[in-house]
C-alpha cells in the first residue's frame, strides 16, 4: 500500500509537471480569450493525473468506500447533513469578516446586485465541485490508505499536510522547457516560508485535520461537502467583497486566506468545530454509527 501510496503521489506530480507547461504554452498562444493562470490551469490537471492514477492501481486503493460514501445514506439526510454543516461555517466566515472590517482590517467595495448575484451563484456550484473533488480524495481515498498504516491521529496530520501545500499563484514562464514544469514545485515549496504566507498554511491545516476528524467522527461525506462548500464560498464571497484598509498590506496569496491566517481565524476554525460536534452528536442518525 505505501508504494502504491508513493506512485501515486509522486507519479501524479511529475506526469502533470510534464504535461502542464506544453498544455498552458499552448493555449496561452493559440486560444484566444485564455487568461487561466498557469496555477489553475496545472490544478486542473493533477485532478486528471490523479484520477487516471487512481484507476491504473485501483487494486492498492478501496475506491468503492469512497463510491460507499455518497450511498450510504438517504437522500434526506445527505441534504441535511450538507446544508446544516455548510450554513454553520459560511455564517461564522462571515461574522468573522464583518468583525475584521469593524476592526478597520478590511474595507466594503460596493458592488452591484447583479454582480453578487452572479457570483454567489458561481461561488456555490464551484464551492461544491471542489469539495466533491477534494473531499473524495484528501478525506476518503487519501485518508483511508494512511489509516491502513498508521493511527488516526498520524493519518489525519499527513493528509491536512498534503492538504495545506497550496499553488504558487504568481508563476509564470516565457520558454517551454523539459523542466519548467518541476520549477514550479520550487515556487511551490518557496512560497510556503514567506512572511505571513505560513500563518495561512497553519489555518489551511488546521481546516483539513478538522475535516478528517469530522469524517472519521460521523462517517458522513457530506458533512465534509457542507463545510467545504462553505468554506471555499466564503473564501469567494470575501474577495468579492472587500478590499484591505489602507493601513493592512496583503499579497495575492495572502489575500486568498487572509481569513485563516490570523489567529482569530483559527479560534473561528475551532468554534465551527465545536458547533459541528454538537449540532451533529445529538443527530440520531450519526450516533447510530
Amino acid at each position: 500500500m505505501i508504494i502504491a501510496l508513493i506512485i501515486l503521489i509522486l507519479g501524479s506530480l511529475i506526469v502533470s509537471a510534464i504535461i502542464s507547461p506544453s498544455l498552458y504554452y499552448f493555449l496561452s498562444n493559440y486560444v484566444s480569450g485564455f487568461s487561466f493562470p498557469y496555477s489553475r490551469l496545472f490544478d486542473r490537471v493533477l485532478m486528471v493525473v490523479i484520477f487516471i492514477f487512481l484507476l491504473i492501481l485501483k487494486k492498492h486503493f478501496n475506491i468503492k468506500e469512497a463510491i460507499k460514501k455518497f450511498t450510504e445514506i438517504s437522500k434526506k439526510c445527505a441534504t441535511k447533513d450538507f446544508f446544516v454543516s455548510f450554513f454553520i461555517f459560511f455564517i461564522v466566515c462571515i461574522i468573522l469578516t464583518l468583525f475584521l472590517v469593524m476592526k478597520d482590517w478590511l474595507v466594503w467595495v460596493p458592488k452591484t446586485t447583479s454582480y453578487y448575484v452572479s457570483k454567489i451563484i458561481k461561488a456555490f456550484f464551484a464551492g461544491v465541485l471542489i469539495s466533491v473533488l477534494e473531499e473524495s480524495f484528501f478525506r476518503v481515498i487519501l485518508l483511508n490508505a494512511f489509516k491502513k498504516k498508521f493511527t488516526f491521529l498520524i493519518s489525519a496530520i499527513l493528509c491536512s499536510f498534503c492538504y495545506m501545500i497550496a499553488p504558487a499563484k504568481s508563476f509564470t514562464f516565457e520558454n517551454l522547457t523539459p523542466y519548467v514544469g518541476f520549477e514550479y514545485y520550487v515556487e511551490v515549496i518557496k512560497t510556503m516560508f514567506f512572511p505571513n504566507i505560513f500563518c495561512a498554511f497553519i489555518g489551511i491545516f488546521l481546516v483539513g485535520f478538522f475535516l478528517c476528524y469530522i469524517i472519521n467522527k460521523f462517517n458522513s461525506i457530506y458533512i465534509n461537502i457542507g463545510i467545504h462548500s462553505g468554506f471555499v464560498m466564503a473564501m469567494k464571497l470575501f474577495i468579492y467583497s472587500t478590499g484591505e484598509a489602507p493601513n493592512v498590506i496583503m499579497n495575492r496569496m495572502e489575500r486568498r486566506y487572509f481569513l485563516v491566517e490570523e489567529p482569530l481565524g483559527w479560534l473561528a476554525i475551532g468554534l465551527v468545530y465545536i458547533l459541528i460536534t454538537i449540532v451533529f452528536s445529538r443527530s440520531a442518525s450519526h450516533n447510530a454509527k
